[in-house]
């Protein structure tokens, strides 16, 4: 409270016109800070009241705020009202605010002040009294430079992963079997919170967590799951998870770092039943999509989808 300033200006949207920028709490990606997802829309697609941000404003999340989502704001907007909007004193430098906010250390500070059993959400009062270091001015832009370096290199790293194109060369004489003969294959957990209120919560991978050859981890929701689903719906080091929709086909070898780790219904989890690398499946779903021959295997006319039955027919 003492480096930040609350900003509390909000904005009708039924008042303006035109196109804003709207940063929603999916735009924020965890962790990262990175925005992600088209955040142009119409005013007249706006519901409710929105708080307004200028450029150098610092967006915390304060609903799940666990999952860690700060931006530094670099153009100015509304957001949504789950989002705290801050704003540097002449003592911070905002890039600076906004990597310790982000820390693994801050963001532990936050969780033992969360409220709300079924939306955990942090108050303000609690988080203005948070406190964080602060360097001289000078010493706050050289750990921002250092961080915004590093953060070139990591952004160089994920587009290569990104672009990487696979081939594979299927040998006439190699045996061809339906995935389903030689995998178990199944879909995980629907996410119903008013229907699912038993049982042992535990995070789950959504199907926006599978990218092409990773699985990310930084803001894994969580739900309930009871003691016959543990296994059904439970990962194994080794397992193959593919998205069944939104860019289906998209899959990743999941590596185990997580105990007791679940996942959703829109992904398919693999599970070999023979001796096979679980890799190539993925290096042929990612030739398969690259080159259309995967649209072939697919269902729906605008939203497209890997059923199960599909997947599973495989060769």
């Amino acid at each position: 409270g003492d480096v930040l300033d609350r900003v509390s200006e909000s904005i009708d949207p039924t008042m303006g016109t035109g196109t804003v920028a709207y940063v929603g709490l999916e735009n924020i990606e965890g962790n990262s800070g990175r925005l992600v997802g088209d955040v142009q829309a119409d005013y007249s697609g706006i519901k409710s009241l929105k708080s307004k941000f200028a450029v150098g404003d610092v967006l915390y999340g304060k609903l799940r705020p666990n999952l860690n989502k700060v931006y530094l704001a670099l153009m100015s907007g509304v957001c949504s009202t789950d989002i705290f909007v801050f704003r540097a004193k002449n003592s911070i430098d905002p890039r600076f605010a906004s990597a310790v906010m982000r820390s693994p250390q801050f963001n532990d500070e936050v969780v033992k002040g969360l409220g709300g059993a079924q939306l955990p959400r942090v108050g303000f009062e609690y988080l203005k009294d948070l406190t964080i270091p602060l360097p001289p001015l000078a010493i706050q832009q050289e750990i921002v430079e250092e961080i915004e370096s590093y953060q070139k290199i990591i952004d160089g790293a994920r587009q290569v992963v990104e672009n990487y194109q696979p081939r594979i060369d299927v040998q006439p004489d190699w045996p061809v079997l339906p995935l389903g003969q030689i995998a178990d294959v199944q879909l995980g957990k629907m996410l119903d919170q008013i229907k699912h209120k038993k049982g042992v919560m535990l995070p789950y991978i959504r199907n926006v967590s599978v990218r092409w050859g990773t699985i990310e981890i930084h803001d894994l929701p969580q739900m309930y799951f009871e003691e016959d689903e543990l296994d059904r719906f439970g990962v194994q080091s080794g397992d193959v998870l593919v998205c069944e929709g939104g860019e289906p086909g998209r899959a990743a070898v999941w590596d185990g770092r997580i105990p007791n780790i679940k996942y959703q219904k829109a992904i398919h989890r693999v599970r070999f039943l023979v001796p096979f690398a679980p890799e190539m499946l993925v290096f042929l779903l990612q030739e398969m999509a690259q080159s259309g021959v995967l649209i072939g295997w697919l269902s729906g006319t605008t939203i497209k989808h890997l059923t199960l039955e599909s997947f599973k027919r495989l060769p």
